[in-house]
């Protein structure tokens, strides 16, 4: 064989050999799913009577046909409104069910709903039921590979890698939950997801807590809701974000409800609630990076929704994102010169109020601190309301930024805060890298983003100079040095409660909490007599459960 040959030979073979383990690499997952069930099922579900009356003796198109969003003949398994495979949900597709073996401990069958799959050979494993879960969680797509399969089998040989703290679902007198099915990541790797799902609401429900509970990895979790007009303009099931333009039709069609960078409970403020109509899609963007060296990490997601009935809550909880640069997010630069500091105004030529419940700075890595203020009618800063150097509560300053666990600043009455005056936010940044860092979706990237939550009117419990026009409750003067009197009339014989609380929203003296008679009260109030700091604080006065607030301010 002259040198010409061998040289053609071995390339070919070379060649052959990279094709062989580009289709090995490349292989479709639904093809993994078809020979599962060929080999686990099709000898009970073929021939003349199949089992169930599903035929799996057929070709992989046949059988995806028969699979996909069909019915089960099962009548318990139909009336609960499964599929054998519903795209995007699995805890909704009957084939889950019948093979989940434990995998999924709050899907389990009923006794009605027949038996564990396969009936006359041993059971799935759990890293054989994981790939049908991961599939059917990516809108079970007849041809592509599902994101980290490959890391299945690696991660239940190694008797189960990194796993989010499991969170038991609500009594379902009191809510449901929504469950997002783990996803798998490498060590060091770094993924962002969205899921469209639908909580099939059939009547209005107010939401008044939501408890999240995802891994400590988490960079953040995001839940949306759908506008009416979008919904059916986004496929089920699971996406894989690859740059900002895949999230671009989340923030134009959706609007974000809460924000979580961690486990949490968000027990929203009494009188507020979300409000979700019948036909209410949600999308659920999860973005975690698995900092560990070594183990495969499984990151799931549990959210309790606490529910009550429609229009029991006084006002509508709302949520947004202030983004630096605004429309143009882009406009962010972190030069590699050192330290940085940025700041930007959120305010509108308006009267409006708005009703602050709940704040959270967010950066990535090159974030150092991060604060907010009040903004003062001239545009100057105001009193500072949020501590980016406080810890995850915002209770006590721990001396540092920590990006992955930020503050969160939650209010116990509501903070109202005139638009045409707004806020401010600073935020610092330090970067001795290489390069410029610039706006984008990876921690490697940088961000400058403000989250809240409020309402657009307010509540019994909200602290508003709106609600305290009434001569049965005066302070004088509002804006003291030393001390300010507060006078109250009690009409007749009742529960008086009389708080007052810190810019943070914060109880820091209780004047009265006791059954008082009919008559006219007067105590005072020192913030330099109880050694706190010049500020502004809000008195709150309750009388057998009706509240009234206002503002005051030591200069």
């Amino acid at each position: 064989m002259n040198t010409n040959m061998r040289k053609s030979l071995f390339f070919g073979i070379l060649l052959a050999l990279l094709l062989l383990c580009k289709d090995t690499q490349a292989q479709d997952t639904y093809a993994k799913v078809y020979e599962l069930i060929q080999a686990k099922c099709a000898s009970c579900h073929s021939g003349d009577v199949p089992a169930g009356q599903l035929d799996f003796g057929g070709s992989s198109e046949d059988i995806y046909q028969a699979l996909i969003g069909a019915d089960p003949t099962n009548p318990a398994a139909a009336e609960k409104g499964y599929k054998l495979v519903k795209p995007g949900y699995s805890r909704e597709s009957y084939l889950f069910k019948k093979i989940n073996n434990g995998l999924d401990p709050d899907f389990m069958l009923d006794g009605p709903e027949g038996g564990l799959m396969p009936s006359y050979q041993a059971a799935l494993t759990h890293s054989e039921a994981e790939l049908i879960r991961q599939w059917i969680a990516f809108g079970a797509p007849m041809t592509g590979v599902v994101s980290g399969t490959d890391l299945i089998d690696d991660y239940y040989a190694a008797g189960q890698g990194l796993k989010t703290e499991y969170l038991a679902p609500p009594d379902p007198s009191e809510g449901f939950q929504i469950y997002h099915e783990p996803v798998y990541l490498a060590p060091g790797e770094e993924k962002e997801f969205t899921a469209k799902v639908a909580p099939n609401l059939l009547e209005a429900i107010e939401i008044n807590r939501v408890e999240a509970s995802i891994h400590d990895y988490s960079h953040h979790f995001i839940l949306y809701k759908y506008f009416p007009e979008t919904i059916d303009n986004v496929a089920e099931g699971r996406q894989v974000v690859g740059n900002f333009f895949d999230v671009v039709d989340i923030n134009i069609g959706a609007a974000p409800l809460a924000i979580w960078q961690f486990s949490d409970d968000d027990d929203l403020p009494p009188g507020t609630a979300y409000r979700w109509e019948p036909g209410t899609a949600l999308d659920l963007n999860f973005h975690i990076k698995n900092y560990s060296e070594t183990a495969i990490l499984a990151a799931e997601v549990y959210l309790n929704i606490y529910t009550q009935p429609m229009n029991t809550a006084e006002q509508e909880m709302f949520a947004n994102l202030m983004v630096y640069g605004d429309q143009n997010p882009f406009s962010l630069n972190i030069p590699n010169t050192g330290e940085t500091t940025l700041s930007f105004p959120f305010y509108n030529n308006s009267s409006q109020t708005a009703y602050f419940w709940k704040f959270q700075g967010h950066t990535h890595q090159l974030g150092t601190d991060f604060d907010m203020y009040l903004r003062n009618a001239d545009g100057s800063r105001g009193e500072q309301i949020y501590e980016g150097f406080n810890d995850i509560n915002h209770e006590f300053n721990q001396g540092y930024w920590d990006y992955e666990h930020p503050p969160v600043l939650r209010y116990d009455a509501l903070l109202p805060v005139n638009l045409n005056e707004g806020l401010i936010m600073e935020a610092k940044w330090y970067n001795d890298g290489p390069s410029d860092v610039g706006f984008g979706i990876t921690t490697d990237d940088e961000m400058f983003i403000t989250y809240y939550q409020y309402t657009n009117g307010p509540t019994s419990y909200t602290a508003t100079e709106d609600l305290v026009k009434q001569p049965t409750f005066d302070i004088y003067p509002t804006a003291y040095t030393g001390q300010t009197s507060i006078r109250y009339q009690v009409e007749e014989q009742a529960q008086v409660s009389l708080q007052v609380f810190d810019v943070h929203g914060k109880l820091v003296q209780e004047l009265a909490n006791e059954k008082q008679a009919a008559g006219m009260y007067q105590t005072s109030f020192s913030a330099a007599r109880l050694g706190l700091p010049a500020s502004m604080y809000i008195v709150r006065l309750q009388v057998d459960g009706q509240s009234i607030s206002k503002k005051i301010f030591e200069r």
